[in-house]
């Protein structure tokens, strides 16, 4: 017999930047009822990465989806904006996301760009629905990325930086300055540049158990695009050379961590010095985008740098999802600080 649930959500507000109105990190949402509802809460701990960061993940996280599977492979699925409500059947079982068992995950993003902030599944208390079961509570990871952290970036090079591999750069930013940084990447004596992008505390186990639940879509799509030192003509460019994502071209495998972005150069019409800014996005999935027995057909939810994806990523209170490089000598005939153009 299949077991009916009211799931809802408890303590989470619409999308926006601060957190005011959530527990201190670190702590749950009250414990709460709301018609048998299922009460989500977020453990992790407080950290300024951005774009994509705790905070961001508690505060911004205005959209959910959930997946029970059984241990007969059937699915229930179901998806829902914040302060709404939805009822789903769920057969009792075991859903530990153990060998022969049930498995139960949660997304959790930022609504109207479906950026993927944070991902969970049940906690110990919950993994056993019975015939009396009313309410389950799922725990969420947050994503978090940490480009400019001076000792355990999450974006590094693996091959073609220059002697001095970080820059700082200052960009203005709604009448304020903020500094960042730019990867520096030869531009004589290789072809090619990569890196790898990642996220905070991937080796952590239920982290490590919850990125399986990530799945590939469609390809992911990478992009750079010029940007102009100020009170210069410097403008970096690609020319023929080339940038791309690796490993993200299968649909229904699982999103490798950390992902890698290589820049392959021509040698005819290489690329001109100047700075850059990168950014990403990865068409992904909750667990099985199958057929379900009940309940809704499967989001599409983007992997990405941040909600405002195009733009910089600037530190903290940021929602920017790109990242800067510097092609070669790039910030040329520049004193005093660098400062960069974009204009958008």
């Amino acid at each position: 017999m299949k077991k009916l649930l009211t799931i809802g959500i408890i303590a989470l507000a619409a999308f926006a930047i601060s957190c005011e109105g959530f527990e201190a990190p670190g702590t749950e949402s009250p414990v709460a009822q709301q018609n048998g509802g299922i009460l989500i809460s977020v453990s992790n701990d407080n950290t300024n990465a951005r774009g994509l960061s705790f905070p961001l993940a508690q505060a911004g996280a205005d959209f959910f989806e959930v997946i029970f599977v059984t241990s007969d492979d059937d699915i229930y699925r179901t998806s829902w904006s914040d302060g709404g409500s939805a009822r789903l059947n769920i057969p009792p079982g075991t859903y530990n996301n153990g060998m022969g068992n049930g498995h139960a995950y949660i997304f959790a993003g930022h609504g109207s760009s479906r950026t993927l902030l944070a991902l969970g599944t049940l906690d110990g208390d919950s993994q056993v629905i019975g015939p009396s079961t009313t309410s389950v509570r799922f725990v969420l990871r947050a994503l978090e990325t940490d480009i400019y952290n001076a000792t355990t970036p999450t974006l590094t090079f693996t091959a073609g930086a220059q002697s001095t591999p970080r820059v700082p750069v200052t960009i203005e930013s709604g009448g304020r300055e903020r500094e960042v940084q730019a990867l520096m990447i030869n531009n004589t004596g290789t072809p090619s540049a990569s890196f790898n992008y990642g996220i905070r505390n991937a080796t952590d186990p239920l982290l490590t158990q919850l990125r399986g639940a990530i799945k590939i879509s469609k390809a992911g799509t990478i992009q750079a695009l010029s940007a102009m030192v100020a009170g210069t003509d410097i403008l970096g460019q690609l020319g023929d050379g080339t940038i791309a994502l690796t490993g993200v071209g299968t649909a229904g495998a699982i999103l490798p961590h950390p992902l890698v972005i290589t820049i392959n150069y021509d040698t005819t019409n290489g690329p001109t010095d100047g700075p850059m800014k990168v950014f990403f996005e990865v068409p992904v999935y909750l667990y099985d985008n199958g057929t379900a027995e009940e309940g809704k057909p499967a989001e599409e939810w983007l992997f990405r740098g941040g909600p405002s994806n195009t733009l910089v990523d600037l530190g903290t209170t940021s929602q920017g999802g790109a990242f800067l490089i510097g092609i070669g000598n790039a910030f040329a005939g520049t004193s005093g600080g660098i400062r960069i153009d974009f204009g958008f």
